[in-house]
């Protein structure tokens, strides 16, 4: 569940990119000419948001609850405004959505942070006090 949450992160900056790229080569004077960069530059910023969920989401908890209400808040946003996927790239993206936002509720799909990690008995902790030789 780790790594499908990271390959979903990392896939949901592919559509910036590609937005981006796609909005900065055409070279047309339409009254929305820059929009498509700035919904890119939107799903870029979502795709390092659950990247960051990811790695530090175990420790920080105001991280991951932001990360939860901007999932939720882009799941509603495309529910509410009827988004229909008509192309195959569209189609991705709403399934990259629903799976972000189904894989940000379960605390599994986290890295487990150092701190977090059990310590066998008699095992040295690197940075730990050590007994004075006396």
């Amino acid at each position: 569940m780790r790594y499908a949450y990271i390959g979903i992160g990392v896939a949901m900056l592919l559509p910036g990119i590609y937005e981006i790229v796609s909005d900065l080569s055409s070279r047309t004077g339409s009254l929305f000419y820059g929009l498509a960069a700035v919904a890119g530059l939107l799903w870029i910023y979502f795709g390092a948001l659950n990247l960051l969920n990811w790695a530090y989401g175990a420790g920080a908890w105001g991280l991951r609850i932001t990360v939860l209400a901007a999932n939720i808040l882009m799941l509603a946003v495309c529910l509410l405004a009827r988004v229909e996927p008509s192309s195959f790239l569209e189609r991705v993206v709403a399934v990259l959505v629903v799976a972000a936002t189904l894989l940000s509720f379960f605390p599994q799909s986290l890295r487990r942070s150092p701190a977090s990690t059990p310590v066998l008995r008699g095992e040295e902790q690197p940075g730990g006090d050590q007994k004075a030789m006396g």
